[in-house]
Order: C-alpha cells, then sequence, then structure tokens
C-alpha cells in the first residue's frame, strides 16, 4: 500500500510539533514499560503485543514523510519561529525512530511468551521454559 501524502501548508508546523512531541512522550512511557516486560513477557496478553506492533509499524512508517514534509517547509521562506519548529519537528522523528524500532524488537521478543501462550503450553515444556529463562 502506497502512502499518499497530502503535503501541509506552513500553518501546520504548530501543530506538527504538538504532534511529534505527544508521539515521542508516549513512545518514550510505551519503551519504559515493555522494558519492564521484556523479562516477564507473560504479564502481557497476545492482544496487547499485537496491538503495540501495530501501531508503531503504522506509526513508523509515517517517519519518512514527515522528515520530507520538513524538508518542503525548508525550502519556504520561514520566520525565524517557524525555523526553529521545523528543527523540533526533525528532532523529534530522530528521536523517535530508534525508540520505536527498540519498542518493536521487544514486542516481537516477548510474543512467544505472552499469557496465552504460557497457558497453551503443557506442564512440562512450561517448567522447562521457566528454568531456561532463570539461568
Amino acid at each position: 500500500m502506497t502512502i499518499q501524502p497530502q503535503w501541509q501548508p506552513t500553518s501546520m508546523i504548530s501543530m506538527f510539533v504538538e504532534m511529534t512531541e505527544e508521539m515521542l512522550n508516549s513512545a518514550k512511557d510505551q519503551l519504559r514499560n515493555m522494558e519492564q516486560a521484556q523479562h516477564k513477557p507473560y504479564i502481557l496478553d497476545d492482544a496487547t503485543i499485537n496491538r503495540t506492533i501495530k501501531i508503531y509499524t503504522e506509526q513508523n512508517r509515517y517517519f519518512p514523510l514527515y522528515l520530507e514534509q520538513c524538508q518542503r517547509w525548508e525550502k519556504e521562506n520561514l520566520s525565524q519561529q517557524a525555523c526553529e519548529q521545523v528543527a523540533t519537528v526533525k528532532d523529534c522523528i530522530t528521536q523517535l525512530a530508534p525508540i520505536v524500532d527498540t519498542i518493536l524488537h521487544i514486542a516481537q521478543s516477548c510474543k512467544g511468551g505472552t499469557l496465552e501462550q504460557m497457558l497453551g503450553k503443557d506442564d512440562m515444556t512450561l517448567a522447562q521454559d521457566m528454568l531456561i529463562r532463570n539461568d
């Protein structure tokens, strides 16, 4: 599926600042949560993992478009404030990309150890998994 961008006018720069700052703060929170769950994925359920993967994969797809939008704005005659706002958007996206990649990596690694996955195992397999995990 090809994303058909709708390039935004410079009047939308401040909205992009708010949006990307909120995305960055949210991703930082989610990363902290995922790092806490990483060593005990059984506290997560399949729906949470699948939703996390879906949301952050989708978000990741838009980062190049946000950066291209910034490049387009930079070609215009911007005020000093607008230039600073575009730089803020670019900085947020630059910080977001590795955070989102880490969230996705952790979510993928937790897939096999969720609550449903643990409940679906027989007692012997579950015991072996727990012993291996504690090494």
